[in-house]
């Protein structure tokens, strides 16, 4: 939205306000257009990580032919007591 002509601590707060919500609105779409299974099976990696829904994380990718997802949480110590 500046485009290098002006700082952005230079616009005043309401043109810093609009400079957010596009650059906003761009990051959204970026993360919306990501594929990222494509681009990693493209570079011949077989696996990867990532973090489902709860915030666990799996390890996606090979064996193809089970399409399987593991997961990868390491279990919970239990807090000692003194």
């Amino acid at each position: 939205m500046l485009a290098g002509q002006i700082s952005y601590d230079e616009v005043g707060v309401r043109e810093q306000a609009a400079v957010r919500t596009t650059w906003r609105e761009q990051i959204e779409e970026d993360i919306a257009s990501l594929d990222l299974r494509a681009r990693f099976e493209a570079e011949g990696r077989p696996r990867w990580s990532e973090a489902d829904e709860a915030g666990d994380v799996t390890v996606t990718g090979l064996p193809a032919e089970t399409g399987s997802k593991r997961s990868t949480t390491p279990k919970r110590s239990r807090a000692r007591s003194a």
